[in-house]
């Protein structure tokens, strides 16, 4: 069927409902006649208005959903305004003014219901989404649904209000309900943070970035894309912006508040589990990943760029001195031990040929303290895993650039005395093979 003729049966369908409503009302001084309208003139209108309300940004959305109907019913909801609105100004040329309540009741009185269960049943999923499946991303076409009422409301409430002012002030409340239940959705996400478990089970044994860091940060993107939304919703909980007025900066601030407590959450959860690896080293490298991989993400979008310059700039300075304290932490207990083998090397006159028996031995001592602190960490850190390329080289190059000048320097100092008859024995490894050894951990396939 032509669109041209579809609107021609619509009009048809509308002409004979509103025959059947005039029959029924007690004074009728007007003509039917009056009810013939062109299908190029109000109903056109009415076609166009509701094909440019179901364009552009709502059907962008039409995704996967992980909230179902959502998608729809941003649809359904700006078709059902346009609908109103059209049959509203519609009325207004045909019906007396005394008759135009009870008309517009009739009209719209069917898709009313319709658009209301709708929004209901959406409601119900979000709300079995959070109780029974805890499935927290379901928060984000919420939000949608939320922002996009919130722009409807006004124009519900011109037409509504007329008439159906119990209608409107239904779907106004489950806008306010949606609102209440997004909170309970960040609040039970924060607790589900919260409640993970600490124990060496449910850290990765590499100390790369936890499941839990990756997803969470996952979850703080995408709910940046509402600060306009969250921002103010978040903002009525905390007492400390009660003041602001300004709608922008309300947000701002609210959208920051969320932010903080959900990362000061998440850290503090990360420090507990980090306490569940015996090795030192290996906490500091899983805190470090964990960490930068926070930083980072914050850094690198460019929604939460302008909210750390303005309100959250303590955010970035605070991970900067966490992942400082974890790379000075890393560098003591990991090479704390090797580093006092080689100290302080005093280097042997060249021609010398005896040493006394207290001296070569602390040398051979000290050779040996090396080579075995050096196949320790080896063996060990090669299978710690730093997944981000500019930290992992940038570790491997601190290390390198702090063992390597002292030990070539003892290497220097005692590699050619007589101190041992085996030369080979202690002389494992000469400076350039250190370095190449630092150069190769944290990659268990060297």
């Amino acid at each position: 069927m032509k669109d041209s003729d579809r609107s021609n049966k619509l009009l048809s369908e509308r002409k004979d409902s509103l025959h059947n409503i005039l029959d029924q009302l007690p004074h009728r001084k007007f003509s039917k006649r009056k009810v013939g309208v062109s299908p190029v003139g109000a109903r056109g209108a009415i076609v166009r208005s509701l094909n440019e309300g179901m364009s552009g940004e709502f059907l962008l959305n039409a995704k996967d959903e992980s909230l179902p109907g959502s998608t729809s019913l941003l649809m359904i909801a700006s078709a059902f305004l346009r609908l109103i609105e059209g049959e509203y100004k519609l009325m207004k040329s045909i019906i007396p003014v005394e008759h135009q309540e009870l008309i517009l009741d009739k009209l719209v009185d069917k898709s009313l219901l319709n658009f209301l269960t709708e929004y209901e049943t959406v409601y119900s999923r979000a709300k079995n989404s959070l109780t029974s499946k805890k499935d927290f991303l379901v928060v984000i076409p919420l939000f949608r649904i939320i922002k996009h009422m919130n722009a409807l409301l006004p124009g519900y409430q011109a037409i509504l209000e007329k008439s159906l002012a119990k209608s409107h002030t239904r779907i106004q409340n489950l806008t306010i309900k949606c609102g209440d239940l997004s909170m309970r959705f960040l609040e039970e996400f924060i607790g589900e943070i919260n409640s993970q478990p600490c124990k060496i089970t449910a850290v990765p044994k590499d100390g790369t970035v936890h499941e839990m860091t990756s997803q969470t940060m996952s979850f703080m993107e995408q709910l940046l894309e509402h600060v306009t939304t969250a921002g103010p919703l978040w903002a009525a909980k905390d007492s400390s912006l009660a003041r602001i007025q300004e709608p922008g900066l309300l947000a701002t601030k609210g959208m920051a508040s969320c932010q903080h407590r959900i990362l000061s959450t998440l850290t503090m959860k990360l420090e507990g589990k980090a306490t569940c690896y015996e090795n030192m080293c290996l906490r500091n490298i899983f805190l470090l990943n964990n960490y930068h991989f926070i930083r980072k993400t914050l850094t690198r979008s460019p929604i939460m760029i302008p909210l750390l310059e303005q309100e959250m700039a303590d955010l970035e300075d605070k991970f900067n001195e966490l992942i400082g304290k974890q790379r000075k932490g890393y560098t003591v207990y990991a090479f704390g031990k090797l580093t006092n083998h080689i100290q302080d090397a005093v280097a042997i006159p060249e021609g010398t040929d005896k040493l006394n028996a207290p001296l070569k031995q602390s040398i051979k001592d000290r050779f040996k303290g090396f080579n075995n602190e050096m196949d320790e960490i080896v063996r060990v850190q090669r299978s710690f895993s730093i997944p981000d390329p500019h930290l992992r080289d940038s570790l491997r190059t601190e290390n390198s650039n702090l063992v390597y000048p002292l030990y070539a320097e003892f290497y220097s100092a005692y590699s050619r005395s007589p101190f041992t008859k085996n030369p080979e024995k202690y002389l494992k490894y000469n400076p350039d093979e250190v370095s190449e050894l630092l150069m190769s951990l944290f990659d268990s396939a060297s």
